[in-house]
């Protein structure tokens, strides 16, 4: 997915000044951080499925993260949001406008909403107007490294002075790796038709953040490569194996009839395979 560009003078006016600030104050996060599955906990014993089922259902992770020990409330452009104990915020390295300084920080992920928006013909305006109102992030920072956040700031929006960190009561978190972000990021694979002849079946595959499915064509990585629909054809000597998100898929029998297959999976734990979700993916 690529971000469009707003021409608006308000977008203009605002780039100015934002230029003019102090360079110190403008923090900004240089990559989105890192969300990635593994293909590790998989259904390993045969198994008969029925189309509009999922055949495998994989959390998204964050690289690493902190979890919230206690609510906190944070003070971001002029309102208060309350970030819940357990929440989970993805690691994220913030820079200043000069580069010349770095914040070690704990984010809040990018709003999904505007990937409703990536398709169709205004696909390029919609998106561009709608990511300045969904890229707003709130960042936490645990300056003396003792567990616990002692600042925050918010990044991609708002005024500039918000981009300052700021002082807020400690809150206590805890830091781990491969960490899942929630009950609504995921990455699942449905079985949505069968060959009534019994020779393929078609799958679907969904890439789903803060309970919005992600638009793509096809991504990839060294795990292999997936289309958004693909279809599998089998060959009647067997075996029948492919590779899905990484992990591998074994046919056993379909019955075109009844519109079932029964399968099994192979996983792995091999994080150089890992499935790195991008930020950007093609749109056709």
């Amino acid at each position: 997915m690529r971000p469009g560009k707003s021409l608006s003078r308000a977008g203009l006016a605002g780039a100015f000044l934002i230029a003019a600030m102090p360079a110190a104050a403008q923090y900004r996060p240089a990559a989105a951080a890192v969300q990635l599955a593994m293909p590790t906990d998989v259904p390993t014993e045969d198994r008969t499925y029925r189309k509009n089922e999922a055949l495998l259902d994989l959390p998204l992770l964050w690289a690493r993260a902190a979890t919230l020990q206690e609510a906190v409330t944070v003070e971001a452009d002029g309102q208060g949001q309350q970030l819940a104990a357990g929440t989970v915020l993805g690691a994220q390295n913030l820079y200043s406008a000069s580069g010349s300084d770095v914040l070690h920080a704990f984010c809040t992920p990018r709003r999904a909403a505007e990937r409703a928006l990536d398709s169709g013909r205004d696909y390029w305006l919609a998106r561009a107007l709608l990511r300045g109102m969904t890229d707003r992030q709130i960042c936490l920072v645990d300056t003396d490294y003792d567990g616990r956040f002692d600042q925050s700031l918010l990044v991609n929006a708002g005024p500039v002075e918000a981009r300052v960190p700021h002082p807020i009561a400690p809150v206590a978190m805890t830091v781990a790796e491969l960490v899942p972000i929630s009950a609504r990021d995921r990455i699942w694979v449905e079985l949505v038709g069968v060959d009534r002849q019994g020779r393929s079946l078609t799958l679907s595959i969904h890439v789903e953040q803060q309970g919005h499915d992600r638009l793509f064509s096809r991504f990839g990585g060294r795990w292999g490569e997936v289309e958004q629909r693909p279809r599998l054809r089998l060959t009647p000597d067997g075996p029948n194996e492919f590779n899905v998100m990484g992990a591998t898929l074994h046919i056993s029998a379909i019955d075109g009839a009844a519109r079932t297959v029964r399968l099994r999976w192979t996983g792995h734990n091999d994080l150089t395979r890992a499935i790195v979700v991008p930020d950007q993916t093609s749109v056709r």
